[in-house]
């Protein structure tokens, strides 16, 4: 069974693995997952998904202000997880944090070959706004998504 908690410190270490393994061009390192889980439920929401006490999926978002639009930082599932609506149940989360948060909107980057991703977000309301050329380095460019939030 998949359940769904808040992210932890004690979960970095995890997630930098996982980080490395799933984005493996530009990952985050450990000082910058200790800064955004460090601000949860402040300025920040992250959650993470288990099987069998096992991180397999987390996701990320922020809302500087109360009123201004959120940023889906990260949603990250493990390969062999993939399909199941663990990320669609994750951003939702967000979604709903964002919400709490007056957020209008929710704003998002996502590699341009990540059709996978560019489909569930689109299937989600989000919509392609814009292109970033070199945005995961060079040549590796993103699109740039926007959802109206009720």
């Amino acid at each position: 069974m998949i359940t769904y908690r808040q992210a932890l410190m004690t979960d970095v270490p995890v997630l930098v693995s996982l980080e490395r393994s799933i984005f493996p061009i530009d990952p985050w390192s450990v000082a910058q997952f200790k800064e955004e889980i460090g601000q949860h439920g402040k300025t920040r929401h992250y959650l993470v998904a288990e099987y069998d006490d096992a991180i397999i999926a987390y996701a990320g978002v922020m809302v500087v202000l109360d009123g201004e639009p959120a940023d889906i930082l990260t949603v990250a599932v493990i390969p062999e997880f993939r399909g199941q609506g663990i990320a669609r149940h994750m951003l939702r989360s967000l979604e709903d944090f964002a919400i709490t948060h007056s957020a209008p909107t929710a704003m998002l980057e996502v590699r341009k070959e990540n059709f996978e991703a560019i489909a569930l977000y689109e299937s989600e309301g989000y919509e392609n706004i814009a292109e970033r050329q070199d945005y995961y380095g060079p040549g590796i460019d993103a699109i740039v998504m926007r959802k109206e939030l009720e």
